[in-house]
């Protein structure tokens, strides 16, 4: 049988717990999302339809530009928010802009961009060079 000092021991520890399992839980779910796990906005079927390899290669070296970009921005970001997510966890309140924002919106366009172009490069038959989006920025 449990002696009545026993109890109150148990309760804290069983809080204490439940407060490390809620604090890790919302630790890993508040920062900016992974660079190759954010779903691209893919724009219309038949985009780039009209464009010649010459133009498609073109809009892919920009397109390849911004992807780098937005993705440095994104990682940095992410570094940045598992910091704070870190600070959070030891109780500072730090609580203000983790999770994805505007630059996240931005690279799920460029994403998808790349996506379409990549598809009527196929299509066309365009001869360039195509790297993945983790040869891209490295992941």
């Amino acid at each position: 049988m449990m002696k009545k000092t026993e109890a109150p021991i148990i309760f804290l520890w069983v809080m204490v717990y439940i407060f490390f399992a809620m604090s890790l839980g919302f630790i890993l779910s508040g920062c900016a999302t992974s660079v190759t796990r954010l779903e691209p906005i893919v724009p219309s079927e038949g985009a780039y339809a009209g464009y010649t390899c010459e133009q498609l290669e073109q809009f892919y070296i920009n397109n390849t530009s911004e992807i780098r970009l937005l993705a440095s921005r994104q990682e940095t970001k992410q570094a940045r928010d598992k910091t704070k997510m870190v600070a959070n966890f030891l109780l500072l309140p730090v609580f203000w802009g983790v999770g994805d924002d505007e630059n996240t919106e931005k690279l799920k366009i460029a994403l998808g961009e790349y996506q379409a172009v990549i598809e009527q490069v196929r299509l066309n038959n365009c001869g360039f060079k195509i790297l993945t989006i983790e040869g891209m920025v490295g992941e």
